[in-house]
């Protein structure tokens, strides 16, 4: 019996948040720079905010914002970060914080941050104030978990 609990506990240290990836059909961007991939995303998409699950929050998937077509920032940022770990390779993040007076999200990658519904990087303009960072990971596990277990 212990060698079975030892089994199971080495196998799910195996479950870091760092590799989880997804394998969804959302075709290639052909894009270069995390620019590109924000711009790609945003030809595809049109934001929408959270009302619409009925809900205050609600962190979308990036099959579901690209199968979709809408999403609000997060959402974008989510399917940005999925973007570009599988195009550019690396780990983005996503940022929270807050934008002038209201709550915003965009994406960091590699020390830089990204306005996820332009491209634009925003690294150095003081309207953008970090208060988190989440890892790539983290941030798919909970876009593919956290709202089912709400329910």
């Amino acid at each position: 019996m212990q060698w079975l609990v030892l089994a199971a506990a080495l196998a799910l240290s195996g479950c870091a948040w760092d590799t989880y990836d997804p394998a969804f059909d959302i075709p290639a961007t052909g894009a270069t720079t995390p620019q590109e991939v924000c711009r790609w995303v945003d030809a595809r998409v049109v934001y929408l905010a959270d009302d619409v699950h009925d809900r205050t929050e609600y962190w979308q998937s990036p099959d579901q914002t690209y199968e979709w077509g809408r999403g609000d920032c997060e959402d974008y940022v989510i399917l940005v970060m999925y973007l570009i770990h599988r195009d550019l390779g690396g780990w983005p993040s996503l940022v929270g914080g807050h934008l002038e007076d209201a709550s915003h999200a965009w994406v960091g990658y590699e020390g830089r941050w990204y306005e996820a519904q332009t491209g634009r990087d925003v690294t150095d303009d003081p309207a953008y104030v970090e208060e988190l960072t989440i890892e790539y990971g983290e941030v798919l596990w909970r876009s593919e978990n956290w709202h089912r277990s709400e329910r």
